[in-house]
């Protein structure tokens, strides 16, 4: 298969040509995207589903894709304009909305459980504790988050929640990937209740079936309000994490934004740490694997960039792409060769970084070891828990 693997890549690499040559050229009007998106992105209906979380997929499917950024900068979560979100926001590809540190201080609780074990939390505990201290520390974190409602009250303690998870998910992205965090990112977020008040505030008609966006225009990430409690904070969590992206990182090619997103949204937090469980997320998904050679699926998942990463089949690859993060992420090398791919985007943070490249040089046994890794995954999700 490494034999093989040049002529692979080159036509790869030919198709990727191709791909950018299309979304340059201009249409006459926005399409909709058809059929369901996939893990959390950021577009398409909003789910009505009963308490209780989704448990596969394909239930996820029906939330949110990522955002798509028309020429004004915004980054809207809904029908996806025409246009390449990497074109559109040349100018404001890496954010850095506050990029010198903040002075302040940072409260810091420390109680003890009923089980007599010490924790730590930037958030106060809740219930009964004993010996709870507050800690004051000098220096402001590196993510602050300003919520607010438009139309409807904010959900219980979203305040405390919203910056705990944008907290463990920076550090992750800082210990795990080496993601810098110099500066502070003020997350802006406003829950929404009317689909046709999201529309009009994300500024597109076709959002009245999203649920979520984030806006690179002016760093707000909007949540349309659902039923289920717990589905506004994985929604939330989606979209902190393309904020953080685009704050930390740049315009990251589409499959690994959208893997790392579905990946944290997924992330459970307890106090300064949190674990994911990939496995749980791909229920009922072995219908979403990818055919033939494992090198080629790879590539063709990374050709499909911007609009056409949202297009049929979009279901599919949005497992793919939150499987490939999930295995990525369960290895040192993985997390290393991830690493690699995300320090060059940072470099040139305008370019989507030449993924199929940096994988093939990073990960140990090329692109053909990490496809059929990759594969293996998908078919057999190992039952292990993430930790941070």
């Amino acid at each position: 298969m490494r034999i093989a693997l040049p002529v692979v890549l080159a036509m790869g690499l030919g198709f990727l040509g191709w791909v950018l040559q299309r979304n340059l050229e201009p249409e006459a009007s926005p399409r909709p995207v058809q059929g369901p998106a996939g893990l959390i992105a950021d577009s398409v209906k909003a789910p009505q589903l009963a308490a209780g979380r989704p448990e596969s997929v394909a239930a996820i499917a029906q939330i949110s894709p990522r955002p798509i950024e028309p020429a004004d900068g915004s980054s809207i979560s809904g029908a996806h304009a025409a246009i390449s979100p990497a074109m559109a926001v040349r100018a404001n590809c890496l954010a850095q909305a506050s990029p010198a540190k903040e002075s302040g201080s940072l409260a810091i609780h420390r109680w003890t459980d009923s089980h007599g074990i010490i924790h730590f939390s930037d958030t106060a505990p809740q219930g009964a504790v004993q010996a709870h201290r507050r800690i004051e520390v000098e220096g402001a974190p590196p993510v602050r988050v300003e919520a607010r409602g438009y139309d409807v009250n904010l959900p219980e303690a979203l305040a405390q929640r919203a910056v705990a998870d944008a907290l463990a998910i920076q550090r992750i992205l800082r210990d795990s990937l080496d993601v810098e965090d110099d500066g502070v990112s003020v997350l802006q977020i406003e829950f929404i209740a009317s689909p046709a008040a999201f529309a009009e505030r994300t500024g597109n008609a076709g959002a009245s079936q999203a649920a979520g966006s984030y806006s690179m225009r002016d760093h707000t990430i909007r949540v349309l309000m659902q039923p289920d409690a717990e589905l506004n904070f994985r929604i939330l969590r989606h979209e902190i994490t393309h904020a953080l992206i685009h704050e930390r990182v740049g315009v990251l090619p589409t499959a690994l934004n959208e893997g790392l997103a579905g990946f944290f949204e997924n992330l459970r937090v307890s106090g300064m740490g949190g674990q994911v469980i990939p496995a749980h997320e791909m229920r009922g998904a072995t219908a979403l694997l990818p055919s033939g050679d494992p090198a080629a699926a790879l590539i063709s998942l990374f050709a499909h960039a911007d609009r056409m990463f949202y297009g049929p089949g979009q279901e599919a690859r949005y497992a793919q792409a939150f499987a490939l993060i999930a295995q990525l992420m369960g290895s040192e090398d993985g997390r290393s060769a991830l690493a690699a791919v995300l320090r060059a985007q940072r470099q040139a943070p305008c370019e989507s970084a030449d993924v199929v490249a940096i994988l093939e040089a990073e990960y140990p046994g090329g692109l053909s070891t990490l496809g059929t890794d990759w594969l293996a995954w998908m078919r057999n999700p190992p039952d292990t828990v993430i930790a941070y």
